[in-house]
């Protein structure tokens, strides 16, 4: 179903719960037209007509003109319980098939939006179980967990926008209000958990000794630093492997601080605070690494960097810059190490392919004189008559 015509339809629905209403006012009823719930009770019939055809959204659309084409006088909105208790419990059964089948149709799709927007058929109509099995389809992700938190913040704001404006509710919407609520009090419980548990491990990721698998890691980056120092011939052109684990550590622990800031914008804003803190302590810890003077060039760097990228995501652009000037301070310095290492790596390659030319000729040379020596002997032999 086209998203933007299911959100209009979403939207026309409030009309039916939230416009202003004037309650509890027999004259008010009174004054509607005489053939008011006649009138309702004949649209009704047609909502159900095309709803058995198969026309689902079509059926929809007729409930959805049937309630705001309620009768008015002097433009005051009649409660619509002027109906009469028996067509308004009807029209809300309608609306429940109706939506229920929009849902199914909707989910069979397949598709993640697909699933959302069941979901808002299904929340619209108080299927209650068939919201609540999408949701747990819904919810193992952030996004999908934010998508049910709205939406079940907005049709709790319908429901109370009519309770306030002296719409009386049937008892099923009543009871979907708390029910709704639950639901939502729960989803909210449960992102807040998953931020606690990503600080958490996030935390630990940090502080913990170092595993097996990074000793070894340390141990074949030095090994290869070695190896390449005998290349160059000189190991003071080399970067060294300082701050390599911590940045490494530092990298996936600003991976899993995206994802609970994703986890904690699905409840509020406000829930966000720990994340970004934690974010800004981070990229401090690293500024102070990163300023340690007797530290490599190249791990100084890349420390300025990866703080700068703490900040941005904690949204402190003062702190940002200032990575950024401590970055830029050493890039000269930084740029002659690394300008002085290509060039001597340059000149090892020349000299290198110059020896092996060299070595190439004298094997050809070797490989001539021996030649021309069988060819001697083989004409002496030939002489001698061997």
């Amino acid at each position: 179903m086209n998203r933007s015509l299911l959100r209009q339809l979403l939207a026309a629905s409030a009309c039916m719960l939230c416009t202003p209403l004037v309650f509890a006012a027999d004259q008010n009823c009174a004054a509607m037209e005489a053939s008011g719930p006649q009138w309702f009770a004949r649209q009704l019939d047609g909502v159900q007509a095309t709803y058995q055809s198969g026309n689902n959204q079509g059926a929809y659309q007729q409930l959805r003109e049937a309630m705001l084409g309620l009768p008015r006088r002097a433009d005051v909105s009649l409660d619509a319980r002027c109906v009469g208790p028996q067509e308004w419990q009807r029209m809300y059964s309608l609306r429940r098939a109706i939506t229920a089948t929009l849902g199914k149709q909707s989910e069979n799709l397949g598709k993640l939006a697909n699933r959302e927007g069941a979901l808002d058929w299904y929340v619209l109509g108080n299927n209650r179980d068939d919201a609540r099995r999408v949701i747990k389809q819904l919810t193992p992700t952030p996004e999908g967990t934010a998508f049910v938190i709205n939406r079940l913040r907005g049709e709790i704001s319908l429901l109370d926008h009519a309770q306030a404006s002296g719409f009386e509710l049937l008892p099923d919407e009543r009871s979907a209000q708390e029910i709704w609520q639950e639901d939502l009090d729960k989803l909210q419980a449960y992102a807040r958990e998953q931020v606690a548990g990503i600080l958490e491990k996030e935390n630990a990721l940090l502080t913990r000794p170092a595993t097996a698998q990074e000793e070894q890691l340390a141990q074949f980056r030095e090994t290869q630093r070695t190896l390449v120092g005998t290349y160059l011939g000189d190991e003071s052109l080399l970067p060294d492997n300082e701050g390599q684990r911590e940045l490494t550590r530092g990298r996936a622990s600003l991976e899993m601080l995206v994802t609970a800031l994703d986890w904690s914008q699905a409840v509020a804003d406000s829930d966000t605070a720990p994340v970004l803190e934690r974010a800004l302590m981070r990229g401090d810890v690293l500024m102070v690494q990163a300023g340690d003077a007797s530290m490599g060039l190249e791990a100084r760097d890349s420390l300025y960097e990866l703080a700068g990228n703490y900040f941005e995501f904690a949204g402190s652009g003062a702190r940002r810059q200032a990575a950024a000037q401590g970055r830029a301070a050493i890039g000269p310095a930084l740029k002659a190490e690394r300008d002085t290492r290509a060039a001597q790596t340059k000149k090892k390659g020349a000299e290198l392919q110059e020896s092996a030319r060299q070595m190439k000729e004298s094997m050809l040379k070797t490989h001539k004189e021996k030649q021309n020596f069988k060819d001697e002997a083989d004409a002496l032999e030939s002489e001698l008559g061997f």
